[in-house]
C-alpha cells in the first residue's frame, strides 16, 4: 500500500507490516525511514528502521531490510506521513460568537472558529478554516483552501493567495516603519496600500 501511494518498487518483503514513520537515527522497529543523499548512507545499517525509501540510484546493499525505490525520498516521504496522519477536513461551521456582517463573501465548507471578528466586504473562498480570536480588516479577499489560525491580525485591504498557512500570532498588512521629522518632531506617513500573499505561502507563527 505504501509503494503504491508513492508509485515506487519494492525491493525486500512486500508484506512487511508498517505501524509508522520515522528519523533514519532516532528509528524503530516496524516503521519506515529515507534517504535523500550519500551523507547519510552510514547510518543505514544502523538504522533500526525496517523499511526505508531510498532515491532510484541507492546501491547500498539492502541486507535484511526493505527497500522502496522512488524518484525523490524526502518528497515521498511527505506523502506517507500523510497517510498515517491524514489531514484533519472540519464540518463546515460558522460558531455562533463570531461577528459576521452582512456584507461579507463566503464560499462552501468553511470554518469559522469562536471569537472571529470580519469587518465589511471581505471575500472568503472555499474550504477556509480561520482559528479563533483571529480578526479580519475590511476589503480582504482570503482565497480558497486557506487556513488562518488562532489570533492572526489581518489588517484592511490585503489578499491572500490559495492554500496558504498562516501561523499563530502573525499580523498581515500593519503599517510599516515610515516617518518623516520636521523641526524635531517625526510625522507618521500614511501607508494607504495592501499587502497581496500569492499562492502556496506559508508564514510561520508570530
Amino acid at each position: 500500500q505504501i509503494a503504491e501511494t508513492v508509485n515506487g518498487k519494492i525491493d525486500g518483503n512486500s508484506e512487511l507490516h508498517i505501524k509508522g514513520v520515522c528519523d533514519l537515527k532516532n528509528s524503530s522497529v516496524d516503521h519506515l525511514s529515507y534517504i535523500t543523499s550519500g551523507k547519510y548512507e552510514k547510518l543505514f545499517h544502523q538504522s533500526k528502521a525496517m523499511a526505508i525509501l531510498v532515491g532510484n540510484d541507492f546501491a547500498v546493499d539492502r541486507g535484511n531490510k526493505t527497500l522502496i525505490y522512488v524518484e525523490n525520498p524526502a518528497i515521498s516521504f511527505i506523502d506517507i506521513i500523510h497517510l498515517f496522519y491524514p489531514k484533519e477536513s472540519p464540518a463546515e461551521h460558522i460558531h455562533s460568537s463570531s461577528v459576521i456582517p452582512p456584507t461579507i463573501q463566503m464560499g462552501k465548507n468553511i470554518h469559522i472558529a469562536p471569537f472571529v471578528v470580519v469587518e465589511d466586504n471581505v471575500k472568503i473562498g472555499d474550504g477556509v478554516r480561520i482559528g479563533a480570536g483571529t480578526c479580519i480588516g475590511r476589503d480582504t479577499r482570503i482565497n480558497n483552501g486557506s487556513y488562518i489560525y488562532s489570533n492572526v491580525s489581518i489588517y484592511h485591504d490585503v489578499e491572500i493567495g490559495k492554500n496558504c498557512i498562516i501561523d499563530s500570532g502573525s499580523v498581515i498588512g500593519a503599517d510599516g516603519f515610515g516617518l518623516v521629522k520636521d523641526n524635531n518632531t517625526h510625522h507618521k506617513m500614511p501607508h494607504i496600500g495592501g499587502v497581496v500573499i500569492e499562492d502556496n505561502v506559508w508564514i510561520g507563527a508570530n
